[in-house]
C-alpha cells in the first residue's frame, strides 16, 4: 500500500543541489520514494552546517527525488550552543504546530530528536490525529545543554530548562517506536519513555553509499598515507569529533 509519509528532521543538509552530501534523511526519502510512497520532508529554512538562510521564507520545494520539502523559518543562529538556537527551534515548533492542521494526514510520522521540541509537537500531532510516529533519536538533547554548562551551574541549568526536559520525555513516551544508530542512545530513549524495549524499538547503525570511481588510482596524498599504513592493524573512526563521540580514545586503547 502506498503510504503518506512525513519525516521531520531540521538539522541535516536539504539535497537541494548536486554539491550536497545526503544524510540519514535523504537517504530515506528517497527510498520511500523510489517504493511509491509520498513523502514530505518538514525541514528548516536556515542551513545548520553553514549558518545561511536558504530561504528568507517559510516555502515549499519539489526535489528532484520525488519527494516534497516544507521548509519553515526560525531566526536563525551564529553558534549550535546559544540562545538564539533554542529561540529558533521553538519557533519552527510552534509554526510546525499550525501549519500541520492544514496538511493532508500522514499514515506515518518519523520525527527527529533532536529538536525535541519539534519531536514533542509532533507526538501530540500524531495523538490527537490517531497517526503513528517513530522518533529518531539522535543526541541526548536537551542534556546536553547541562553538561555543557560548568559543573557548579548545572543544577541551575536543569532546573531551568524543566519544561525543555518534560517536552523530550512526552516526545519520547509518546512514540509508538524509538529508533538510534548506537544501543546506548535508544536505552537513553527507553529511559525517559519510563518501558522496556519493544518490538518498534530498533537500532539502525549508521552506513554511507559506496562512491563511484573511475579508476582505483589514490591522490598522492592518500597514497602516501595507505603506504605508511602498510602491515598495521587499522581502526577508521567514522563520525562527529566531540566530547561524546572522541576518537582519541582508541589512541588510548592503542598504547595500552
Amino acid at each position: 500500500n502506498i503510504m503518506r509519509v512525513w519525516l521531520v528532521q531540521i538539522g541535516e543538509a536539504l539535497p537541494l543541489g548536486s554539491d550536497i552530501r545526503k544524510l540519514r534523511t535523504a537517504s530515506l526519502a528517497e527510498k520511500l520514494c523510489e517504493r511509491g510512497h509520498d513523502v514530505i520532508w518538514w525541514g528548516s529554512s536556515f542551513d545548520h552546517f553553514k549558518k545561511r538562510w536558504l530561504f528568507d521564507s517559510d516555502k515549499e520545494v519539489d526535489c528532484s527525488s520525488g519527494f516534497k520539502i516544507k521548509t519553515l523559518k526560525g531566526c536563525g543562529y551564529k553558534r549550535n550552543f546559544s540562545p538564539l538556537r533554542w529561540l529558533d527551534h521553538r519557533i519552527i515548533a510552534k509554526k510546525f504546530k499550525r501549519c500541520a492542521r492544514y496538511e493532508p494526514k500522514p499514515d506515518i510520522i518519523v520525527a527527529s530528536l533532536p529538536s525535541y521540541d519539534l519531536a514533542y509537537q509532533c507526538v501530540l500531532y500524531a495523538r490527537r490525529m490517531g497517526v503513528p510516529i517513530v522518533v529518531d533519536i539522535r543526541d541526548q538533547w536537551p542534556e546536553i545543554f547541562v553538561e555543557n554548562c560548568p559543573r557548579i551551574f548545572r543544577g541551575l541549568a536543569r532546573s531551568i530548562l524543566r519544561n525543555d526536559f518534560k517536552q523530550a520525555k512526552i516526545a519520547m513516551k509518546g512514540a509508538h517506536g524509538l529508533v538510534s544508530m548506537m544501543d546506548s542512545l535508544l536505552q537513553w530513549g527507553l529511559k525517559n519513555a519510563d518501558r522496556d524495549r519493544g518490538s518498534n524499538d530498533r537500532k539502525y547503525y549508521l552506513g554511507y553509499r559506496k562512491p563511484v570511481r573511475v579508476d582505483n588510482q589514490c591522490s598522492p596524498r592518500m597514497t602516501e598515507v595507505v603506504e605508511k599504513l602498510d602491515g598495521k592493524f587499522v581502526v577508521t573512526f567514522i563520525g562527529t569529533m566531540s566530547e561524546y563521540h572522541n576518537p582519541s580514545l582508541m589512541v588510548d586503547c592503542a598504547e595500552r
